[in-house]
């Protein structure tokens, strides 16, 4: 497996609660492979994972940006359930 670069290493060490997945996150190879393995039980560190490991070692700007479209992307859906789960429907059950 490659060495992780900048960014996940920047991920391990920045991202919350990554002690209480089952892996040694100090070990790069070994989240890799969890990853790979799809057995860290988080779907969101793995996406970042993936989705950082395709950053050049200088591409400061593609991950500000690939980061605030995923970020932009999680908050429509966030809206979107808030406001249509939220907000009784004219289908739903009547008192």
């Amino acid at each position: 497996m490659p060495e992780a670069n900048r960014y996940q290493k920047r991920l391990l060490e920045s991202y919350p609660n990554i002690d209480l997945l089952p892996l040694d996150h100090r070990d790069e190879v070994e989240v890799a492979k969890a990853v790979a393995e799809r057995r860290t039980g988080d779907g969101l560190f793995e996406f970042l994972w993936h989705e950082l490991a395709a950053m050049g070692e200088e591409d400061t700007c593609e991950v500000d940006k690939a980061l605030g479209q995923a970020l932009f992307d999680i908050e429509t859906v966030r809206c979107d359930i808030f406001h249509t789960c939220s907000t009784p429907s004219a289908d739903g059950p009547k008192a």
